[in-house]
């Protein structure tokens, strides 16, 4: 017996999306025979413990309905969001005929069988199979949300996310066909690119109907349409994966370039953005060989190579890597712009909160004060799955500006981003992130992170 049984003790393992019960505490106060060692109640919720629970003596004997009763309130908070009324209240509805109240698309037999779970003990379900046997075969129909890739009015290739074509604004319709799977979950074969919801989620919609983006924009199915995707890694083979950033308007600057407020409103447009710093790795695997500009003391060992971001590089240095890269893949990555990188820092248009990209803590995030890199994704990403950035390596930018650090696509500095590891908590804050080098400066930690538009992406395999 658990005793304790509600949402708060149950976790969902991320390993295998199993459903796990924790903290059997309350069935410590309990002795082999039933009897309460405390005269106490400790650890019980309202509304998930029936009322042979709140007394002394309330179980006597070890008997499953005690936690089916349990089970039920659960059942009944997952279809309603709410936590269920407590047992004495529950008692007096039964007493005075009231019935639960439900949401309009919950089943009756869903229904009932909470009903009748949130009963007096001799009323209720004695066992789990029998509280299972109230409930409706598990059987659902799932729709396929089909994305089209191009737009029908022009042809223009589409992103992931996109609403609108970005060359001729016609909004993206999305079409839902509920033929594509069978209730057993057998997909089809067509390869359209798609997005598999429950049919819930979908309202009612029907079969072959089109659907705008925004029925999903206030409903628990609307994880699905992320204001990013993520490129997906092969198997056997390493991946310099990116993430999608929706765009929109931000609050760029703040206490930075040479300390002077610079504060702007400013709207980016849809992009990708490398997850990680370049590494070592793939850096040696486009350039052949390290940075010129590395001393020669510096070693890194072959395994480390795939785990750090390469650094002593400069903005030319960068400008060399991409044009090779994209020689070899046929490509078109680039660097990101000074506004496109602080917008997917502070979390894109979730418009992080923190001090840092990712949290007020820069130790969760990024480091300082110190003259060791640390490890590619070994620190917490922000909101989008952005690691490193903030307190790691200064990260070079396109963005060009004049002498007093005015953001404008002229000058001969170029900006980089980011703060570094080598220097202050201070130089990481997100609103003073910014500095500004000559194009030719290859400082110790100087490093890049590739960006791409959004037509024409291609994943780097290497």
């Amino acid at each position: 017996m658990h005793l304790d049984f509600k949402p708060a003790n149950i976790l969902i393992r991320k390993s295998d999306d199993k459903a796990i019960l924790i903290d059997f505490g309350t069935s410590k106060q309990y002795d082999s025979e039933g009897s309460q060692t405390s005269t106490t109640p400790v650890g019980l919720s309202a509304g998930y413990a029936p009322l042979e629970l709140m007394k002394v003596g309330g179980v006597q004997t070890f008997s499953p309905e005690t936690d089916v009763y349990s089970l039920g309130a659960t059942l009944y908070y997952l279809v309603t969001g709410q936590n269920p009324p407590d047992a004495s209240e529950r008692m007096e509805m039964i007493m005075e005929g009231e019935t639960l109240s439900f949401p309009a698309n919950i089943s009756s037999a869903v229904t009932n069988a909470i009903e009748k779970t949130l009963q007096s003990r001799k009323k209720r379900p004695q066992t789990v199979a029998e509280f299972l046997g109230l409930l409706p075969e598990r059987k659902e129909t799932r729709l396929q949300v089909r994305r089209p890739e191009f737009c029908p009015e022009c042809g223009e290739k589409l992103a992931p996310t996109a609403k609108f074509c970005p060359n001729c604004g016609t909004k993206v319709q999305l079409t839902v066909d509920s033929s594509s799977f069978s209730d057993t979950g057998e997909k089809s074969s067509d390869k359209t690119p798609t997005t598999i919801v429950s049919s819930s989620q979908i309202l009612s919609s029907g079969s072959g109907s089109i659907i705008s983006d925004d029925i999903f924009e206030n409903m628990p199915g609307g994880a699905v349409l992320q204001d990013y995707s993520r490129a997906s890694s092969q198997s056997g083979e390493r991946t310099y994966e990116m993430i999608m950033v929706e765009g929109g308007t931000f609050n760029s600057g703040g206490k930075k370039f040479m300390d002077n407020d610079y504060i702007e409103n400013v709207r980016v447009g849809d992009f990708w953005l490398g997850k990680t710093l370049v590494s070592w790795k793939l850096w040696e695997d486009v350039m052949g060989k390290e940075p010129s500009s590395v001393p020669y003391h510096i070693i890194v060992s072959d395994e480390r190579k795939p785990l750090l971001p390469i650094s002593y590089i400069s903005w030319n240095d960068a400008i060399d890597f991409i044009n090779k890269l994209n020689k070899k893949l046929g490509t078109s990555y680039r660097l990101p712009t000074a506004y496109e990188w602080e917008y997917a820092a502070r979390g894109g248009k979730h418009k992080d909160p923190y001090l840092y990209s990712g949290s007020n803590n820069l130790l969760d995030v990024g480091n300082y004060d110190s003259i060791h890199l640390h490890d590619l994704c070994s620190l917490k990403p922000n909101s989008l799955g952005f690691y490193d950035m903030s307190g790691c390596l200064w990260q070079w930018t396109s963005s060009q500006c004049n002498m007093l650090g005015s953001i404008k696509q002229e000058g001969s500095q170029r900006i980089v981003c980011g703060g570094a590891v080598n220097l202050g908590a201070k130089y990481s804050l997100l609103s003073r992130c910014q500095l500004f080098y000559k194009p030719s400066e290859s400082e110790v930690y100087f490093g890049l992170r590739l960006a791409h538009d959004i037509n024409g992406f291609k994943e780097i395999i290497y």
